[in-house]
């Protein structure tokens, strides 16, 4: 769709992954999710959401090293 508005999940909880998803249901967005913190930078860098709902306790790299590159990005 056109001017579709893009969520991307980073949590590594997949029950609450799930209840996102159905909150965000009815809405006209694309989500995509992402459950551990190796690789979520890249992810973003790809996607390119409006919206990032970010875990700050991941496997991996965790949020807070994420957040830090996040802020770094020059928009």
């Amino acid at each position: 769709m056109k001017n579709q508005k893009k969520i991307l999940i980073i949590e590594d909880e997949k029950a609450l992954v799930e209840a996102l998803e159905f909150a965000f249901s009815d809405l006209n967005v694309k989500i995509k999710t992402y459950f551990m913190g190796d690789g979520a930078y890249e992810e973003i860098l790809k996607v390119k959401p409006d919206l990032i709902l970010l875990d700050l306790v991941l496997p991996g790299i965790s949020g807070f090293k994420i957040l830090e590159k996040i802020k770094k990005i020059k928009v």
